[in-house]
């Protein structure tokens, strides 16, 4: 058997039903919800919003990438994205006395549910922050609603206003 036809029986073995539908999932989403951080026993529950934009993904199916370019690279089963463990970032928060902290953020797990237009998305792990000096370690859980404000296409820039 040459090498085309090993190719070729594995193209078809594989068939076109394997090929994942991500589109569902692309567009601008305005988000809201909360966040808990657990630090020496105790917790504290925050209101947060955002604007995460989701992208077909280089190394994952796709990418949630927050306003402050935090970007979760997730891979997606129907309507069900899982996000890849141990995946870090940094963003910047700011405190409410106006401080600004360079925040590391590591994922340990997390799933978005896509259903209809909007995602719920959940998600763990710890954040770590210096402050006056000071390195501190903390768990984290957020609980967030992606409500959808634009299409993949409506984001894909001119190409995407040529009829199809």
């Amino acid at each position: 058997m040459n090498l085309r036809s090993i190719f070729l029986v594995g193209a078809l073995a594989l068939g076109p039903g394997c090929a994942r539908d991500l589109e569902p999932f692309l567009g601008t989403y305005t988000a809201t919800g909360a966040v808990t951080f657990s630090f020496a026993g105790q917790n504290n529950t925050q209101p947060r919003s955002d604007t995460v934009r989701v992208t077909e993904g280089d190394t994952a199916d796709i990418l949630l990438t927050s306003e402050g370019g935090c970007a979760l690279p997730a891979e997606v089963e129907d309507a069900l994205a899982t996000l890849v463990p141990n995946t870090s970032c940094t963003e910047n928060v700011t405190l409410p006395d106006g401080t600004v902290l360079a925040a590391t953020l590591v994922v340990t797990s997390g799933t978005a549910t896509l259903v209809d237009e909007v995602i719920t998305l959940n998600y763990a792990g710890t954040v770590s922050v210096v402050y006056e000096g000071m390195p501190y370690t903390a768990g984290f859980s957020s609980a967030m609603t992606l409500s959808r404000a634009t299409t993949a296409r409506a984001i894909a820039g001119p190409d995407a206003l040529r009829a199809r």
